[in-house]
């Protein structure tokens, strides 16, 4: 059998342009400028899960492509703003929802964040779309991942032939954005801060706008 978590061979996902989900490293694959790529990443440390994902632009890219992934970070944003204990899931997909709906894009339904810890994949699911108000009450100390995709195009996605990649069914550019965060009274705490651009401190609970 393969190697690594759920017989993936690779700790670093790459997904290039209009894959969504899952990209595999291949040394045929070349950067091209004006593609974006998504770089996930996935750690464990004293047998605790964690995991992030960025999108990256590559060489000149386009307003558009710059559009795109300046949305998804601000859609992982307006997520993590609305964590607080008492919160709600669904607003969490809610706020997600909102930011990818005024800059024009849509979000992939098929595929949503997830309690971590122990173990990769634990309860519970966080939807990337939602409504205000709805699903399972947020108490401190929970720790989940957030990691909206957003598509250029429109939401459908699908398999790439017999592989674990997911790409857009239009060919239309897809970006993601991940943290994993710690669930406390008034926010909460990025545990995968990315360098000088975010700190690992308490979040309020606010929602900005």
């Amino acid at each position: 059998g393969k190697a690594g978590y759920r017989g993936f061979e690779h700790t670093l996902g790459t997904s290039i342009n209009g894959v969504v989900w899952n990209g595999v490293p291949r040394d045929e694959d070349v950067l091209r400028g004006g593609g974006i790529v998504g770089i996930e990443v996935a750690l464990i440390k004293n047998s605790w899960f964690g995991a992030t994902t960025r999108t990256f632009l590559v060489g000149k890219p386009d307003a558009a492509a710059k559009r795109l992934v300046s949305a998804t970070e601000a859609a992982l944003t307006a997520a993590i703003g609305v964590v607080r204990e008492g919160a709600r899931l669904g607003d969490i997909g809610h706020a997600i929802e909102r930011v990818a709906k005024a800059a024009g894009f849509s979000v992939v339904r098929e595929y949503c964040g997830h309690g971590i810890g122990r173990g990769y994949h634990e309860e519970p699911e966080v939807a990337h779309t939602g409504r205000m108000g709805s699903g399972l009450w947020l108490k401190k100390g929970m720790v989940f991942t957030i990691e909206p995709m957003l598509n250029a195009g429109g939401p459908d996605v699908e398999n790439l032939g017999d592989t674990v990649e997911v790409v857009t069914s239009d060919g239309e550019l897809s970006a993601q954005a991940q943290h994993t965060v710690l669930v406390t009274e008034t926010g909460a705490d990025i545990l995968t801060a990315w360098p000088n651009r975010e700190r690992a401190a308490p979040r309020t609970g606010r929602q900005e706008g």
